[in-house]
């Protein structure tokens, strides 16, 4: 039986993201991906069980980055209605947004264009009810620590947004001709409406307080 080798599974990985991204996964075979990385077949099932195995290491710091996302602003940290006010709180949310998109915006059009076929076809699905659950819970917090807070609400409500912030993701990423700075005034422009409303994305800060709007 052959050992493993460090270079040769980095070589089979590296491969097999090239073509994952160019045309997605469930349109390279096994035989493929070591024909890619230059070994044998029957070598690659040294390092990794099935294609889904190589998939998920390829995928994996992209849906760490999303969990991070997720365990971020549904922490603790968040629970404090400084977050609608607070510009650095505000940029900061906004920043890892940006750093999601920007930074894995290939692997996540993979993700969630280029999986049909394997154990990730229905992340998306996933993923929705994995930010629904924790938007609950971070609704829990926001009532155990704001007591007089409204926070009674609908699950279909909360199921709407989650759809919402997956659109978004998934419209940014799918189109490709979008630059970096339309990405990040797009995500400007997005959470400032998530924290807000239209009040807060069409008015200047100098009107933000007022009562009506201006005649």
């Amino acid at each position: 039986m052959q050992r493993p080798n460090d270079n040769v599974r980095q070589a089979i990985l590296l491969a097999a993201k090239r073509l994952f991204l160019a045309q997605g996964a469930s349109k390279t075979t096994m035989r493929a991906i070591a024909q890619e990385a230059q070994v044998a077949v029957g070598n690659i099932y040294t390092y990794f069980p099935n294609k889904d195995a190589i998939l998920k290491e390829v995928l994996a710091p992209a849906l760490q980055a999303i969990n991070n996302l997720f365990a971020l602003h549904n922490g603790k940290r968040y629970v404090s209605i400084e977050i609608y006010t607070d510009p650095a709180r505000i940029a900061k949310m906004r920043n890892m947004l940006f750093h999601l998109v920007s930074r894995y915006r290939l692997e996540l059009r993979l993700l969630f264009f280029g999986t049909a076929g394997t154990a990730f076809e229905n992340y998306r699905v996933t993923l929705m009810a994995q930010q629904a659950q924790l938007s609950h819970e971070y609704m829990n917090l926001v009532k155990a620590r704001y007591p007089k807070m409204h926070v009674e609400v609908s699950s279909f409500f909360i199921q709407l947004m989650c759809g919402l912030w997956l659109t978004v993701i998934t419209e940014l990423i799918a189109h490709e001709e979008l630059s970096e700075a339309q990405l990040q005034q797009t995500l400007d422009e997005y959470t400032r409406y998530g924290l807000g409303g239209w009040r807060a994305l069409l008015l200047p800060d100098s009107m933000q307080s007022d009562k009506i709007l201006p005649e």
